[in-house]
This record gives structure tokens, C-alpha cells and sequence, in this order.
């Protein structure tokens, strides 16, 4: 694993909003073995971001060997709780973050004994860099985490691209490879991340019937846009923003938050960008939703009530 330069268009971090870091804390850092890199009171930085002022918090930094793809873990006192999701499927409006282990197996062997919830057992999918399995689970507050790992090619060795998304360690979790958003109409998604926050399709994908079971559903067609940025030094795919629209039949939707707030559950990704007052302007021109009470807004929601923080590119 290697550390790579934060481009504009990039996920360059994930954020998940918890309601007691002592007791998410050991699903991230001691089940899938992620590296604490510092822990520390609510700093200013992320209390402005997430219009978060005056209130008492503390923070954790998770890496899995690189600084692109970090997670972030916030407690913030007073933090209402996110309304209850279902963890057997993957609602729209749904956000997860996806990971890769090279012992997916005994990865969940750990989650289980954790008594993580999870969508099924690890599913075997093909795509056009090589075949993998991943399943879903979610932590203490109901966020979503996706696990994938690469399977062996025919002929014996893993595909290439899996190597660069592992960690240095095989017994330890990657960072976050990118962010997933089940979305209900995949244009609009691509139409405010392009045309507004200013990321690039990178790829898109269409699969009918083989994906139903790693999302719950039975089978059923999944539209996908990949969103990242348009030239990197990174893996193919890693900080990128899978949108999945899903249909015939269409998931449930995930219940609403009523607030403009940020919630315990809720995960935020952070978006590198060149010139963040600029993208903000554009956002807040286009009317995207802000939080209640942020007058200098750099965090919004999208179409589907996501949540996006901008931070500047290179860090």
C-alpha cells in the first residue's frame, strides 16, 4: 500500500458520524484492524464543517495504510440518532463505505462473533477486472460497510488491480477504496456530481440479475456511475464514488431524516477539490441543501440526501 496524492475529484476520506466512540471504536480499529492514527477532542475544523459549534466531541483517525481513504469517526454531544435502517437490504439513499481484505473468510468469521449485522454470506461477482466476493454489515450506529476481496484468476494469481487495494499487511483491511450511494435516479446523481461538485465519470456499468443477493434483492437490474477524478496516480477506482441506481424491483427507501443535521449513523464523504469556495458558490447557486444554521456552507446534501463535505485537494 502506498500513499498517493489527494487530486481534485477524489474521496479523500470517510466520515462517520457515531453516538459513543468507545463502542464503535472496536468494530473499526480491533475487528477489521484498522491502524487508530490519532485520537483527539472535536476539533474546529470538523465543528465548522458539520456546523457542529460549541459542543463538546472527540475524534478518531483510522488508516488502513495510506492517507487517501482514512475514516474519520466523530462523536459530537447531542447528536440525534439517525432513524432506524434495514440490515438486510440496502435502501435508496443509502451510503456505504467499501473496503478490500485478502481474508475475506476470516474477516467474517470476526464481524459475526462481533455480532455486526450484515446482507447474507460473501457473494462472488465478475466485472471486467477480475472476479471478487464482498457482502455488507454495518456498525453500532447502522452505518454501512462493504467488505470485498479479490479471487484468484483461473490460471492461479490474483488480477494485478488487486494488489495495489490491499494492504502491505494481508492481515490487515485496506483504506477506503470509495464510497457507495444507492441513488434513485442514477442521472440526476451523475448530473450534480459532475456538473456541480465537479468529479468525472470514470466508468459506468450495467448488471441484470447477479448483484441482487450483495444488496439484498432478489434479482434485478443495477445501473452504476463510478465518479472520481478525471487523471490520478492512484489505482484505477480508488477514491471514486460508486452511484447505484437499482431497479426491477427497486429497493426500499431509507427513512428520512427531518432535520437538516447531521446524525449519529450518518457518513460523510469528503471530496478533495481544487478551489473549494468555487464549488461551494456552485452548490449553493444550484440550491443544494446545506445544514441548518451554516452560513458558510462547505458541506451539502445531494439529490438523494447524502451527505459531502469539500475539503482542498492534496491533503
Amino acid at each position: 500500500m502506498s500513499g498517493w496524492p489527494i487530486a481534485h475529484g477524489h474521496v479523500a476520506r470517510g466520515v462517520v458520524l457515531v453516538s459513543d466512540l468507545d463502542a464503535s471504536l472496536p468494530l473499526y480499529r480491533d475487528v477489521l484492524d484498522m491502524e487508530v492514527v490519532s485520537e483527539s477532542g472535536l476539533t474546529d475544523e470538523l465543528a465548522e464543517a458539520f456546523a457542529l459549534g460549541g459542543r463538546e466531541g472527540r475524534v478518531a483517525v483510522l488508516s488502513g495504510g495510506s492517507e487517501l481513504g482514512q475514516i474519520v469517526l466523530v462523536e459530537a454531544e447531542g447528536l440525534p440518532a439517525s432513524p432506524p435502517g434495514r440490515t438486510d437490504v440496502l435502501e435508496t439513499g443509502r451510503s456505504v463505505l467499501v473496503l478490500s481484505s485478502a481474508d475475506l473468510d476470516s474477516l467474517s468469521a470476526r464481524l459475526r462473533e462481533a455480532g455486526a449485522p450484515r446482507i447474507g454470506d460473501p457473494v462472488p461477482i465478475a466485472t471486467q477486472y477480475g472476479e471478487f466476493a464482498e457482502f455488507v454489515s454495518f456498525d453500532p450506529d447502522g452505518a454501512g460497510i462493504t467488505t470485498l476481496q479479490f479471487l484468484p484468476a483461473a490460471d492461479g494469481p490474483q488480477t494485478e488491480i488487486a494488489a495495489p487495494w490491499t494492504h502491505d499487511d494481508p492481515a490487515k483491511i485496506s483504506p477506503v477504496i470509495r464510497g457507495s450511494f444507492i441513488v434513485s435516479d442514477l442521472d440526476r446523481a451523475v448530473e450534480f456530481y459532475e456538473g456541480l461538485v465537479g468529479m468525472a465519470v470514470v466508468e459506468r456499468r450495467h448488471v441484470d440479475g447477479s448483484l441482487g443477493p450483495a444488496v439484498g434483492m432478489p434479482p434485478c437490474t443495477l445501473r452504476l456511475a463510478y465518479v472520481g477524478p478525471a487523471e490520478s496516480e492512484a489505482p484505477v477506482g480508488m477514491g471514486t464514488i460508486c452511484l447505484t441506481e437499482i431497479s426491477d424491483p427497486a429497493p426500499p427507501t431509507i427513512a428520512r431524516r427531518e432535520a437538516r443535521v447531521v446524525h449519529a449513523g450518518q457518513q460523510v464523504l469528503a471530496i478533495a477539490v481544487d478551489d473549494v469556495d468555487a464549488a461551494a458558490e456552485r452548490l449553493v447557486a444550484a440550491g443544494a441543501p446545506t445544514l441548518e444554521g451554516d452560513t458558510s456552507p462547505t458541506t451539502f446534501f445531494d439529490p438523494d440526501d447524502n451527505l459531502i463535505t469539500l475539503v482542498p485537494a492534496g491533503r
